[in-house]
């Protein structure tokens, strides 16, 4: 600055100053905008309804994250709103108004920028009083849960459990099942794009489906929709995926082994364990915005040893057996849409597995294969106020169970012909040797058709709709045809070798496998039929636009559930070589004769269910008018399905002719004199035979009794000659027919009629609770559900075998069976103890009296083995004009005096089981669920949902006495935590 001074004479320059101005200016300028505020955003928006009409009157609250004074405000005529300025930053904006879902969404507002907060709002709907709960498949698959079967999802809705199938039926091994609000998953209804997937010899599901290859699951717990078929449990409901917009997939590889967290098995054991998951998926459009692909594929590859407990004194034999998993599924679909208001699809399924597992019977192993192809063709159509969906399915499986090799043999036990049972242990039942449930084949066929139709009227919403299913099975079950079982016990034993245990008893096979008359799948024999109709109409009324009606009626008609196509069994249907003093009766139905209680008559044809409607009626309520509190509640009635597998109990015995599945059994007596035990055979035409030898051996003295070790080789002998003697008889006269045997026996043969008054199970239900929203994206439920089974049924003997209250007496009072027994077997073992003819009172006491003293270990079974019994373990269920050799005499004696002591109503027939409709039981649940889900982004995820579920249920089963079942009552209680947590990362 000097210098220019100096060169201007000291003054400075016009040009120095110009600049000087110049640089003032700028620099004043910026100092300005730098002290001013940043211009800032704002909010502004429409609302409208989904009609696109504007929501005038809305309350839109308005709160930062950065904790600024809340906005509050409301929209205008034309539904619009504005917040004027707004700092930048990340702001929560919920808008609400009577009679609207209230919407709550995030917005972002940027300085010097306007955000857009439109809106449309969905009017309030309550819904329906279902209690329906949807999981997001791809949302479950990151969670860590064990294997990818669909089902597996459903572990954290309240009041479902899932069940492993190997613990329901040995046929269901390979399978997961659902349990909702029962003791089995085997009641639950599997539905697959609109068509059914149920076992309906065995109940629970014919197929796995892949985990990646569904878009939504849908569980409905109670309150069932009126277009549901035959359940009172649940149902699932799967939806597969489709192709979309530009070709897209993914592929998986999963691989676990025991080193990276497999926990230890029963008894401490660490055994090999290793389990592959892999496959993929692939989708795509093959005509732009018209038809669509999607293939998805899993297999899984499961090497694993199941440990084996034994309990004292067989520690020794504790060990493991291999157990390998293999299963294939897969999934092909194609979407066509044809217009707006038209949309077909088809869709192919397939699923295969093998296994081999002991359903809980430690080495008695068998193979379980599974081969189920499905199809399902679908058309959903819009026209005019009508909404129209068809359904067609075809449905083709088979399982096969395979007796296999276990460490101690295959066919056998020791290498011996038997399979050997412990049946008092007190770590349960403990098996060696061949399966008894091998082998079986199993078919079912299904083709169905479906219509579901809707039309809005004003405000009632009508649902209509019927199905076709088609449903045919066949195939065989020869239980414990592989070899014989021989059953002891350990009865305080300290024998650690399990061959020197006396034999109990021994169930034998005849040989033969079907159970009807009817050819199927290739079989002569095997098959049944069913048709099975339902139709249903419904409506839902919103009577406010917070309250909702429904009400609605669902029919179901199974035509082949019951043996309703056989008549009446005449008397003269009885085997004439009965002597004709006792036969049964002479022109009334031989059924009728099993119970002559006043009211009860089992003769008549089975009734064939027509009118099993099941009615319902439910609300949901909005009290605050804002879609986020619901109170629900309903009442109804819903049929189970009735399983074809109780028709085999039923089938042989009411059939005159033809050769069919059926057991024997050779029940022993501790002490019992020779020649005292018997096998029946049957006889072409004839009465049967008592077989009380076998390879020359006594059975009541030298089989029954003997080490179980050393009676294997008779006891497989006497089932080689009893499956001989069946086969020799024919077909010409069944001899398994209640003419011929007088008796329906379930241990014995295994037969068991159809009472003529069967009913379809059915249960009546109510539940209400409520569900609210208690703050974005949080939903918490409460509901109560209260389900009362009724007809399920129960296999009692009409005839009352064995109980006390029907003592025989003949027509002088004298109980003649009685007195002979004690006298027969005095007479075997201290006939001293015989110095007078036996009459009732003192002589009997004193003959007893003489005999207990006398005989080195006397005891009951001496005298049960002789008739003083229930008949069941004397004459192996078989009146005693059949299974007792009575002196010849003239005029013939009655062989009534020779028979059981407990005849029971009707000692002309012997016992006599009939499948009743009378079982009942309750369920009683709360169910409490939480479900968080989380879109907006924090921390370092996303997004994420917080799942947690508490059930508490109590299920008790009734049964009524004095009757006698063979499923006995049963109290379950369920208390179940079941919890969560899943975040999604940030990034692609």
């Amino acid at each position: 600055m000097s210098k220019l001074r100096a060169s201007g004479g000291g003054q400075p320059s016009l040009t120095l100053v110009f600049i000087s101005l110049i640089l003032f200016t700028v620099l004043s300028g910026t100092i300005g905008f730098a002290q001013d505020e940043l211009p800032k955003g704002s909010i502004e928006g429409t609302v409208i309804d989904s009609s696109g009409a504007p929501v005038a009157g809305a309350k839109v609250a308005i709160n930062s994250i950065s904790a600024e004074v809340p906005v509050a405000l409301t929209t205008d005529k034309d539904g619009k709103y504005s917040t004027g300025p707004l700092n930048a930053g990340s702001y929560t904006i919920l808008i609400e108004v009577k009679d609207f879902k209230s919407n709550r969404f995030f917005v972002t507002v940027r300085n010097g920028q306007t955000s857009n907060g439109d809106r449309k709002l969905v009017r309030v709907d309550p819904g329906t009083p279902t209690l329906l709960s949807k999981v997001a498949p791809e949302r479950i698959a990151e969670l860590p849960i064990d294997g990818r079967d669909v089902l597996n999802t459903a572990q954290f809705e309240p009041g479902v459990l899932i069940e492993d199938g190997q613990s329901l039926d040995a046929t269901k091994t390979g399978n997961f099942a659902l349990s909702i609000h029962k003791e089995s998953g085997l009641d639950s209804l599997y539905i697959l794009d609109g068509v059914q997937l149920n076992d309906e010899t065995r109940g629970g599901t014919t197929e796995n489906v892949a985990l990646s290859s569904t878009s939504e699951i849908a569980i409905s717990r109670a309150m069932l929709n009126v277009s549901t078929g035959p359940t009172s449990a649940g149902t699932v409901n799967l939806t597969t995926g489709s192709g979309g917009t530009g070709l897209h997939g993914e592929a998986f590889g999963l691989f676990r082994d025991k080193s990276i967290g497999f926990a230890r098995q029963p008894g401490g054991k660490d055994l090999p364990f290793r389990r592959e998951d892999f496959g993929g998926r692939l989708g795509g459009a093959l005509i732009k915005d018209k038809v669509f692909f999607f293939l998805d594929a899993e297999h899984v590859i499961q090497d694993a040893n199941r440990a084996v407990v034994m309990p004292s004194p067989f520690q020794a034999f504790s060990g493991s057996f291999s157990s390998p998993f293999r299963n294939t599924s897969a999934i092909g679909k194609l979407d066509w849409q044809a217009s707006s208001k038209t949309r077909a699809f088809y869709r192919f399924a397939y699923n295969w597995n093998k296994s081999v597992d002991n359903f809980g019977d430690d080495y008695s192993l068998y193979q379980n294969r599974n081969n189920s192809p499905s199809h399902a063709v679908g058309v959903d159509l819009t026209r005019g106020k009508y909404i129209h969906s068809l359904r067609f399915g075809f449905l083709r499986y088979h399982n096969s169970l395979l007796d296999t090799v276990g460490p101690f043999g295959g066919t056998s036990a020791f290498g011996l012909p038997a399979n050997i049972q412990f049946s008092d242990l007190a770590g349960g039942q403990v098996q060696f040797g061949g399966s008894p449930f091998a082998p079986q084949e199993t078919f079912q066929e299904n083709t169905e058709f479906r219509y579901d139709g809707s039309r809005r009227a004003g405000q009632h919403t009508l649902r209509f709709g019927a199905s076709v299913n088609r449903i045919n099975v066949g195939g065989y079950e020869k239980r414990f045809g592989v070899v014989p079982q021989l059953t002891t016990a350990l009865a305080g034993g300290t024998d650690p070798n399990p061959l020197d245990y006396p034999l109990l008893f021994a169930t034998l096979s005849n040989g033969q496998g079907f159970s009807t008359e009817k050819s199927a799948f290739g079989f002569s024999h095997g098959g049944q039929t069913d048709n099975r109709l339902q139709g249903y109409i419904g409506d839902s009324w919103k009577m406010f636009p917070n309250l909702t009606i429904t009400a609605g009626v669902h029919y179901l008609r199974d035509t082949g559930r019951v043996d309703s196509d056989l008549g009446e069994i005449p008397c003269s249907a009885a085997n004439p070589g009965i002597p004709s003093n006792v036969l049964p009766c002479s022109g009334r139905n031989l059924l009728d004769q099993f119970s002559n209680l006043p009211g009860i008559a089992l003769g008549r044809p089975v009734r064939q269910p027509n009118y099993d409607f099941g009615p319902q009626l439910g609300f949901a309520w909005d009290p605050f008018h804002n879609g986020r509190t619901v109170f629900r509640a309903g009442a109804g009635v819903f049929y189970d399905n009735s399983l074809f597998s109780n028709m085999r109990l039923d089938r042989p015995a009411r059939l005159s002719q033809g050769l069919y599945s059926g057991t024997n059994v050779l029940t022993c007596a501790p002490g019992a004199a020779a020649g005292t035990v018997a096998v029946y055979f049957p006889n072409a035409g004839g009465l049967p035979t008592a077989v009380r030898s076998i390879n020359g051996h006594d059975l009541a003295t030298q089989v029954c009794g003997a080490p179980v070790g050393s009676a294997a080789s008779d006891v497989a002998a006497l089932q080689a000659d009893y499956q001989a003697a069946v086969a020799a008889a024919g077909s010409s006269g069944n001899p398994n027919f209640v003419g011929n045997t007088l008796s329906l026996s379930v241990p014995v043969s295994g037969m068991a009629a159809f009472d003529p008054n069967y009913r379809t199970p059915r249960s009546y239900q109510i539940s209400f609770g409520m569900q609210r929203e208690l703050w974005g994206g949080g939903v918490f439920t409460i509901d109560y559900v209260r389900n009362m089974s009724q007809r399920f049924g129960l296999i009692a003997d009409q005839n009352h075998v064995g109980d006390s209250r029907y003592l025989y007496v003949d027509a002088n009072g004298i109980p003649t069976a009685a007195l002979n027994a004690i006298t027969n077997t005095i007479v075997q073992k201290a006939p001293s103890c015989l110095t007078t003819p036996l009459a009732p009172g003192a002589i009997v006491q004193n003959a007893v009296s003489c005999y207990i003293s006398s005989v080195p270990n006397a005891n009951i079974n001496d005298f049960a083995v002789n008739g003083l019994d229930s008949g069941v373990a004397f004459l192996k269920g078989l009146p005693a004009s059949i299974g007792v050799q009575v002196p010849a005499s003239n005029p013939p004696l009655d062989p009534r005096n020779f028979g059981a002591a407990f005849a029971g109503v009707n000692a002309l027939v012997g016992q006599g089981e009939f499948q009743s409709s009378i079982g009942q039981a309750v369920y009683n649940g709360v169910h409490i669920a939480l479900k968080q889900s989380v879109e907006h982004q924090f921390f370092i995820f996303r997004g994420g949902d917080v799942l947690l579920s508490y059930t508490y249920s109590k299920f008790v089963r009734r049964v009524p006495w004095p009757m006698t079942f063979r499923h006995p009552s049963a109290i379950k209680c369920r208390l179940l935590w079941i919890a969560g947590i899943n975040f999604r990362r940030v990034g692609a």
